[in-house]
């Protein structure tokens, strides 16, 4: 994916095409709700079919292991939540072609959140903005999956199945961006992605999101 006409001024010729507005648009905001929860479904009914969950109730640990599972689960969602956007914020630079642009964060109580107003991103560019902290964040939390056991498995898995469910915004936005032509320039400014294209050209229709 490269980061190739990247720019931090919007060309004279371009013209706004398209706003995705994550904060107001409802029909999105069902889109959000809907997908996610049907993924966090389908991802636990998975891997409750390939790792039952199984923990020894009389053991005299019991207990003490469950709370313990419930502080892990409760600390890594709220740490993921500044986690994702702070890699976010880290993509959106690294990705920005060095066009001097600065990236801001919002630090909230339940997450952070960053963009990038000065920086028009190519549609490859901004896809790596889109992926590479996904990959990272999904791919990282799998790593301890593999070593643990019940309880602690399914906490962990648990975390995976909020933070999955956290990206599927970033999914969508992934399968809209797909169907543009390369001639596209996007700029993140939060919870609007702005889509800009040449006044006056004829790209191929893309596929609509919905």
């Amino acid at each position: 994916m490269s980061e190739k006409g990247t720019r931090r001024a919007l060309p004279e010729d371009f013209k706004l095409k398209y706003v995705l507005d994550y904060a107001h648009d409802a029909k999105l905001q069902r889109a959000f709700t809907i997908g996610s929860l049907v993924l966090a479904i389908l991802m636990a009914l998975l891997m409750h079919a390939a790792h039952p969950f199984q923990m020894d109730l009389t053991s005299d640990t019991a207990g003490l292991n469950t709370i313990y599972a419930l502080v892990l689960l409760v600390g890594s969602v709220w740490l993921l939540g500044h986690v994702r956007g702070l890699l976010h914020g880290l993509a959106l630079k690294l990705f920005s072609n060095k066009t001097g642009s600065k990236v801001k964060f919002h630090i909230r109580l339940g997450g952070t959140s960053a963009w990038m107003p000065e920086c028009y991103y190519s549609k490859g560019a901004y896809m790596a903005v889109l992926l590479l902290p996904m990959i990272l964040c999904i791919g990282l939390l799998c790593v301890p999956l593999f070593f643990l056991g019940d309880p602690w498995f399914w906490a962990v898995y648990l975390v995976q199945i909020i933070n999955v469910s956290a990206y599927f915004r970033d999914i969508l936005a992934v399968y809209f961006l797909y169907g543009l032509p390369e001639m596209y320039l996007l700029l993140d400014n939060g919870m609007l992605l702005k889509v800009y294209w040449p006044d006056g050209a004829q790209p191929k229709q893309k596929k609509e999101l919905f």
